[in-house]
C-alpha cells in the first residue's frame, strides 16, 4: 500500500446509545478492523481501563458498523496509562 492511501476515516462516533471518544472507520474492512477508543481519566487506571472498554460494549458504539471491530479502553492519569481491548465481529 502506498503511504498516501488512507486506511481509516477518523471521526467522532455517534452510534448505539451514545458517542465514543474516537472512531476510526476502516476504509478496507476486509483487511483492517474498525477501531473504537474510549478514554477515562483517574488514579485507579486498572479499573478505569476496564470501565472504558465496558462502556464501548454496553452502549454498543459499534451498532452501525459491520465486520471486525477493535474496541479499546484507555485509562490515564498524569503519569501512567493502561489499556484494555477486545476484538469483536458485528
Amino acid at each position: 500500500m502506498k503511504s498516501s492511501e488512507k486506511s481509516y476515516n477518523n471521526r467522532h462516533n455517534n452510534n448505539g446509545d451514545g458517542r465514543s471518544d474516537i472512531l476510526m472507520k476502516s476504509l478496507q474492512p476486509d483487511l483492517r478492523p474498525h477501531i473504537i477508543i474510549e478514554f477515562k481519566y483517574g488514579e485507579n487506571i486498572e479499573n478505569f481501563k476496564q470501565e472504558a472498554l465496558d462502556q464501548i460494549l454496553e452502549t454498543r458504539y459499534y451498532a452501525k458498523l459491520s465486520g471486525n471491530v477493535l474496541c479499546v479502553g484507555i485509562a490515564h492519569n498524569k503519569k501512567r496509562c493502561a489499556m484494555s481491548y477486545k476484538e469483536i465481529t458485528v
